[in-house]
């Protein structure tokens, strides 16, 4: 992965401290997010390859939103990575790190967003220019390993995603190299309902605005300075 793509990663956390991963239940579902995106302002979103309705989801959304950064999520295969690139998605986003999503990320000079759990997970990320991974699954893991697991890593940003509800968001808010938290979890169950869409907006309002106060804007790490 060249550098400036490794940049662009950090950027679209930087600028997105709510980083939403949505699963699309049905056709008409992206109109819904679009909307919702729209109204808080987000001006990125992950679309996780849980259904059959992503890829088309990834398009429409490009199509009537032009404006936003769409992301494909839950890419487990270099050829996930390989068709995102080819629809013009903007990142890419997965659970856990492997050698052939990283140097297939770095020929496609794509942002990528790799999953980690352990030290051996970001050392292995540490050989490429990413200094942006996501930590998963966060819930199950919590804030304080987290801090355990970052302090050797002190140039790595985390994305904090896997498990994250109302409230439990909160132990992440004062982890020092938190960039951004990532989920469903604001999110309606019925994103095709205009009600259902209504009534989730105050929530998503509110906790775009608790995001941006408990981070603040800091100057990324260069995606080339850490040493092991």
């Amino acid at each position: 992965m060249k550098t400036n793509a490794a940049h662009r990663m950090l950027d679209i956390l930087k600028h997105n401290r709510l980083l939403l991963a949505v699963t699309l239940h049905a056709a008409e579902d992206w109109q819904g997010l679009g909307e919702l995106l729209e109204h808080c302002q987000l001006q990125a979103v992950e679309i996780m390859l849980r259904t059959p309705y992503a890829w088309d989801g990834v398009r429409l959304l490009r199509k009537h939103w032009p404006q936003l950064t769409i992301g494909v999520g839950t890419v487990l295969e270099p050829d996930d990575l390989k068709r995102a690139h080819d629809i013009g998605a903007g990142f890419a986003v997965s659970p856990g790190t492997e050698s052939s999503l990283l140097d297939a990320a770095q020929k496609l000079d794509l942002p990528y967003l790799p999953g980690v759990t352990t030290a051996s997970d970001l050392m292995q990320v540490a050989r490429t220019p990413l200094r942006a991974v996501k930590f998963f699954p966060a819930a199950a893991l919590g804030a304080a390993y987290l801090q355990a697991l970052a302090a050797p890593f002190a140039d790595f940003r985390f994305c904090v995603s896997g498990g994250l509800e109302v409230g439990n968001h909160k132990q992440f808010l004062k982890a020092r190299q938190v960039l951004a938290l990532s989920g469903s979890w604001p999110l309606p169950k019925n994103l095709s309902d205009p009600h259902a869409c209504g009534q989730a907006l105050p929530y998503l309002k509110q906790l775009c605005s608790e995001l941006s106060e408990a981070f603040p804007t800091e100057n990324p790490p260069s995606p080339t300075s850490t040493r092991l």
